[in-house]
């Protein structure tokens, strides 16, 4: 018998006696890893995921063609979308290598997620059925948007995968195995680290501070390796930081906002204490370190690695304050989760009775919105299926119903709804193969097909700038839309906003958006619904292939 031969029996010898001692973790894995891959089965393309299937940076959206595209759009990104290394894995899924086989890596990066999630929890090389199943509950009801977040595939990567390889991290420095290793096994573990600090800054901020402040805060000289991994994943956050296109999307957001250094504060803190309460497990993490805190002593609080994470994660959601993105708090709750779980898990350890009652009522909590969630996926997934196949059997110029169904946190919807996202009209464009591809709202919809498009409108008082391009502007009572009529050379096809100022004195226009239509040869802006209380509305046109702004204002103030 060869070595190889020998150290493969004993390798599987060992698996079939791990296997027979965790049968209750095996099958918890086994039935959550199915019901996921499941859930990826049923989610589709979004369009990010479109975006990134184009060289970056190509205003005409030009799809990857092959590794020299794909090499091509990986040395613009970080000057068009951002430094992310998410955004880069993200490119390679979705031009090359396909959903499918993104699929496959979501589940095995899952399947990571949940046992080295448990890992944490137990403080062990051993997790048992009742950490895996509380995971399980947790990822089910709790956590922040897990359509964008663990299934759709660029919100996977920018979230899911960022968050498991920072916590694989953070898993091999703190748990209790030994470092006497290779130089080999240090290096694969830095590259891991810069792999993991790379990904994405709402995991690799936090844990940057969290990591840094645990090693100061044990006061004893760390090893050579672990400085080396700190160094290596610090990195991976620097290479986010220095990218061009992320300080150009920090000023997009205007963090920090306008008003006095008090008020700002003021609504920093309402915004994170607003998320904090309606996720939950924020707040019964922060109950569990002030209650360590007044029990143990904060020598056992600063000991702890998950609590300066945990810290690391406010600040950064107190510096960003933003109260839409729910995506953006994944990391927080997660933290949050594993603070509370290992508080939890220290409870039920030496109550063996108790643990199996719980592993009990947790399997039986998972079945109710694993359900609910594989239904709403179906059910959106049929609907997404109906309206690819009416785009393939309409012609070159397509005009459909809208389909943007009720908000479901199991989904990220597709935005097929011009209204609402016509920035997204070229790249449908380029990716189904059409000239003109629009999404009416039902009302809107309706009136397309009718003879006199303007039938019910009214004209609004409104004297133009330039009247010979744009001069009248139809409004209709109780709809959301207004129509402008334009000549078809005046179109400017290419994305722009939209500025509408309103005489509530507004610090800034707001910028709304528009789309085109093409009816019975005639062509249309549809703006949002000019209401009484709007004064002003500058419009982007063309005048003889020149960029122009037609400026119309009310005339009855």
């Amino acid at each position: 018998m060869t070595k190889n031969a020998y150290l493969c029996i004993r390798m599987w010898s060992k698996l079939k006696y791990w296997i027979a001692d965790n049968r209750g973790y095996c099958l918890t894995m086994l039935v959550a890893v199915a019901v996921f891959g499941a859930f990826n089965v049923l989610t589709t393309l979004k369009p990010d995921d479109l975006h990134f299937a184009m060289i970056a940076g190509s205003d005409d959206k030009v799809p990857i063609a092959g590794w020299h595209d794909l090499w091509t759009s990986w040395s613009t990104i970080s000057v068009s979308d951002n430094g992310r290394l998410a955004n880069y894995i993200t490119q390679f899924f979705s031009a090359l290598a396909g959903k499918s086989w993104f699929n496959v890596a979501n589940v095995v990066v899952f399947a990571l997620f949940l046992h080295f999630t448990g890992l944490c929890i137990t403080s062990r090389q051993r997790v048992p059925a009742v950490v895996a199943l509380l995971t399980c509950v947790m990822v089910l009801l709790v956590i922040p948007y897990p359509g964008e977040t663990m299934l759709w595939m660029c919100g996977s990567l920018n979230y899911l995968w960022s968050a498991t390889l920072s916590v694989v991290v953070i898993a091999v420095v703190t748990l209790p195995w030994p470092w006497r290793c290779g130089w080999l096994q240090v290096v694969a573990f830095c590259l891991l680290a810069l792999v993991a600090g790379w990904m994405q800054e709402s995991a690799s901020y936090p844990v940057s501070f969290g990591w840094l402040a645990w090693m100061l805060a044990r006061r004893r000289r760390p090893r050579a390796g672990e400085l080396a991994a700190l160094a290596c994943y610090v990195l991976g956050a620097v290479l986010i930081t220095c990218s061009p296109a992320a300080w150009q999307r920090l000023a997009d957001a205007g963090v920090g906002g306008d008003g006095s250094i008090a008020a700002t504060i003021l609504r920093h803190c309402r915004v994170i204490a607003l998320r904090s309460v309606r996720y939950g497990m924020p707040v019964l993490a922060l109950l569990v370190i002030v209650a360590t805190w007044l029990k143990k002593g904060g020598k056992t609080v600063v000991a702890d690695c998950w609590n300066w994470i945990w810290l690391g994660n406010v600040i950064l959601l107190f510096i960003l304050a933003d109260p839409h993105k729910q995506r953006l708090y994944f990391f927080y709750v997660l933290t949050s989760y594993v603070v509370v779980a290992r508080w939890f898990y220290v409870l039920l350890a030496e109550r063996h009775s108790l643990m199996r009652w719980a592993t009990v009522a947790l399997a039986v909590a998972t079945v109710w919105p694993a359900g609910a969630a594989f239904k709403a996926l179906a059910g959106y997934k049929r609907g997404y299926d109906h309206v690819e196949a009416l785009i393939a059997a309409s012609p070159a110029s397509c005009v459909l119903r809208s389909y943007d169904p009720p908000y479901n946190r199991w989904i990220a919807t597709n935005h097929f709804d011009s209204a609402s996202f016509f920035d997204y009209n070229t790249l449908f464009c380029r990716y189904y193969g059409k000239s003109s591809l629009v999404f009416l709202r039902p009302a809107l919809y309706e009136r397309y097909h009718r003879a006199d498009f303007l039938t019910g409108g009214t004209l609004a008082p409104f004297a133009s700038s330039c009247p010979q391009l744009a001069s009248r502007i139809y409004v209709f009572r109780g709809q959301d839309y207004s129509i402008l009529p334009v000549d078809s050379a005046c179109i400017d096809t290419r994305y722009e906003s939209r500025h509408m100022e309103l005489d509530r004195q507004l610090a800034q226009p707001n910028s709304l958006t528009y789309f085109w239509l093409k009816q019975r040869g005639r062509f249309y802006m549809i703006i949002p619904p000019v209401e009484a209380d709007v004064t002003r509305l500058e419009i982007p046109l063309l005048d003889g292939g020149r960029p122009v702004k037609v400026v119309m204002t009310r005339q009855n103030r």
